[in-house]
């Protein structure tokens, strides 16, 4: 029952977009409200809470010290994982997300559109190359899914990289000495994700649960902010043509850089 009752909620969302409507109002091109604020968790070095519109995710940054990978001795190391609350969405069940790809891709797109645009200068996190760097662990936790999962948390870990403190250390004769006094990670640019839903020939910004329900299937592009792409990522098996991944791709360019000014300014206001 409940399927057929899902089947027909996204045969009515399909025929609405069909009309050049959206269930909540907005424009194809319009991206939901957004509020955030970083700082959250006082045991993190980085943290930020965000809504996009009912989505709502938490993002903490954390940080240690290891022995760098044998392939880049003299860099840092970057772990992003994800994880949701049972109480996310309908079919989250407790325990490790693995049964879902829709939320293990979550960390992998993330982690890539950072770590692709170099928004972390690796090398300064190295203390000893070859012996001793600093380990990021960036921890995405999927509150509400109220759809946009990967924007969302794109947002949230690199406001939480961008506001993160950590303290400074010093490492002699093999010993690590954590210093009282902090500084702000290694950071530069302001690298973002945007999702664009495909609904036969309309392409979506900012697509809801319901919405990538029904969908024929959407892109996800990491880019930076000089506007290259540095991470794509296709979900669902509808096809796009070639011109509609290139208006997909200039609707995403458009859409992360009005995000940027957006975030931005949240930014300035949080310090003021």
């Amino acid at each position: 029952m409940q399927e057929i009752l899902e089947d027909f909620k996204s045969e009515s969302i399909r025929n609405l977009i069909s009309t050049g409507r959206r269930p909540d109002g907005r424009a194809f091109e319009e991206v939901r409200p957004i509020s955030f604020e970083t700082g959250v968790i006082s045991t993190a070095e980085g943290s930020c809470l965000i809504h996009l519109g009912d989505t709502q995710i938490l993002v903490a940054v954390k940080t240690a010290t290891g022995e760098p990978y044998a392939d880049s001795p003299d860099m840092g190391v970057l772990i992003t994982s994800a994880e949701l609350v049972p109480t996310a969405a309908p079919e989250v069940e407790s325990g490790p997300p693995t049964a879902n790809e829709k939320y293990v891709e979550i960390a992998r797109v993330v982690d890539r559109t950072i770590r692709e645009s170099e928004m972390i200068d690796m090398q300064k996190l190295s203390v000893e190359p070859g012996k001793l760097v600093r380990i990021l662990f960036l921890d995405i936790h999927i509150l509400d899914d109220g759809g946009n999962l990967i924007d969302g948390a794109t947002m949230a870990g690199v406001l939480a990289l961008r506001s993160a403190k950590v303290k400074k250390i010093a490492y002699e004769d093999g010993k690590v000495t954590v210093l009282d006094e902090e500084e702000p990670l290694p950071v530069k640019g302001f690298p973002l994700a945007c999702s664009i839903a495909k609904f036969g020939n309309a392409l979506l910004v900012d697509p809801t649960y319901e919405e990538e329900i029904a969908m024929d299937s959407k892109i996800v592009f990491g880019i930076d902010e000089e506007e290259h792409i540095r991470a794509m990522q296709k979900s669902g098996p509808g096809p796009w043509q070639r011109e509609q991944i290139e208006q997909a791709m200039e609707l995403a360019q458009k859409t992360v850089k009005d995000l940027r000014k957006r975030l931005t300014e949240g930014e300035t206001h949080e310090e003021d």
